[in-house]
């Protein structure tokens, strides 16, 4: 559901550990990009970030949405 809403020119934005499951959504979401959250000065310049809700979260103002990656799971929550 996320590849479908994320378009080939944005940053998605990611906390957690890179490897287990965020190496199995990297290749799944290129060419758009998966950026460290809270680093916005070491994105490249020139991409929109990707601020899409999902239907399933509850939208919160001014949040935006962060990909949370563990080992074994990914979840998409609003920070």
């Amino acid at each position: 559901m996320l590849r479908e809403q994320v378009r080939d020119d944005q940053i998605v934005r990611f906390d957690g550990d890179w490897r287990g499951s965020m190496q199995l959504l990297a290749p799944i979401l290129f060419p758009a990009l998966l950026v460290q959250d809270g680093s916005p000065e070491a994105w490249p310049t020139g991409r929109p970030v990707f601020a899409a809700r999902a239907p399933w979260l509850s939208p919160v103002e001014g949040s935006y949405p962060v990909v949370i990656a563990t080992r074994d799971a990914l979840r998409l929550e609003y920070r």
